[in-house]
């Protein structure tokens, strides 16, 4: 995982990925402060963007949802990722 830099972004591209939450829906499955879930998304959207030149996850009305191009890619190496080129 290109994006993680702990436990903690790992559990939220878990839950977005199944569908779409709000940041305070994930704050309350996670047991943590609805800011911090939004700076950890656009963190990692950020990282993400440094490495592929795209977001991980985007805004869809009040909800986050992983972007669908990732969703057939979900725990690939970087480098399988890279090859097919999403």
């Amino acid at each position: 995982m290109i994006v993680c830099e702990d436990e903690l972004d790992v559990k939220i591209l878990w839950a977005l990925q199944g569908v779409g939450m709000s940041t305070a829906e994930l704050a309350e499955e996670l047991y943590i402060d609805r800011w911090t879930v939004l700076r950890r998304i656009q963190r990692m959207n950020k990282r993400f963007h440094r490495e592929l030149s795209r977001p991980i996850a985007e805004k869809r009305g009040h909800k986050w949802v992983l972007i669908s191009a990732l969703q057939g890619v979900w725990g690939a190496k970087m480098q399988e990722v890279k090859e097919n080129e999403f």
